[in-house]
């Protein structure tokens, strides 16, 4: 069977930049332990962590010459 996920480059050490979507997921995450871990807050969480890191992404394409 083969892997679903091959790392293009089984040799480097630096790691790839995170996909929008994996830094909300991983910002929402640390949003609910910042809350003790809390349940029922997950789209909140959510919400917040996808406005943070859009916001993230649109300064950091500004900043960006070109």
């Amino acid at each position: 069977m083969s892997d679903p996920n091959p790392n293009p480059h089984p040799g480097s050490h630096d790691q790839p930049p995170l996909s929008r979507m994996n830094r909300i997921a991983k910002r929402a995450h640390e949003l609910y332990e910042a809350r003790g871990g809390q349940d029922g807050k997950d789209l909140d969480d959510w919400l917040q962590a996808e406005r943070e890191i859009d916001a993230e992404i649109e300064a950091a394409q500004s900043a960006s010459p070109g």
